[in-house]
């Protein structure tokens, strides 16, 4: 081959690296890092992976935090929809993380935020905590009632302990054991919240206690 000339299988062969050049997305095909079109990703037994702590997003279309993850930049998105960078106690060093956007709370066996208690839901797909949508409002169990903040359901003041639900709901009371009552602890006393009639469990320090009627 002369000198000044260019073999035609290398022109083609150029063509198409420059195409495949930093243009490679999640799972594509890879050689090396740069050919990766994303800080986030890194060639992995020839396929762009997530760097960790990045996880590949539930449509496996980017990499996004984990859950629990920590978030080490403002725009991070995170693997739950439901979920955002919490930054609230950066600026004391605490750090970043994914939570729960508020009217979420984590469930414990899936680790996805669901709809707090109370919550505005649709039937075909919200997902409630410990309750399931009825009448477009996240709700508990029959026999059960929600906590103070409606992040859990549990026994109502007064209500009947079993082994499938042991707490109570209100955090100012407990179960002695199954076939017990939910009963307030020591220095509280059962009083009828009259917002919605509730039986809670209260001390002096809360202001005026409201008498069952």
């Amino acid at each position: 081959m002369a000198l000044g000339k260019s073999s035609p299988t290398l022109i083609v062969f150029c063509i198409i690296f420059a195409a495949k050049t930093s243009d490679a997305n999640l799972w594509d095909e890879c050689w090396s890092n740069w050919m990766c079109n994303s800080w986030q990703l890194e060639c992995v037994n020839f396929q762009c992976a997530c760097i960790s702590p990045y996880v590949p997003s539930m449509d496996n279309a980017k990499c996004v935090i984990g859950i629990d993850g920590v978030c080490e930049r403002y725009q991070d998105e995170c693997y739950d929809p439901n979920a955002h960078c919490n930054q609230t106690n950066s600026w004391i060093g605490t750090g970043s993380w994914c939570a729960c956007k508020e009217g979420f709370t984590q469930d414990p066996e899936t680790r996805l935020c669901a709809k707090n208690i109370g919550e505005e839901c649709e039937a075909d797909g919200t997902s409630c905590i410990e309750g399931s949508c009825v009448d477009g409002t996240c709700q508990c169990p029959a026999g059960l009632s929600p906590s103070q903040f409606g992040d859990s359901c549990g026994v109502a003041v007064g209500g009947t302990c079993t082994d499938d639900h042991p707490t109570c709901a209100d955090p100012y009371a407990e179960c002695q054991g199954s076939g017990s009552l939910c009963e307030c602890k020591e220095g509280h006393q059962a009083v009828v919240r009259e917002e919605d009639g509730m039986t809670v469990c209260r001390t002096g320090e809360f202001g005026i206690l409201l008498r069952f009627s």
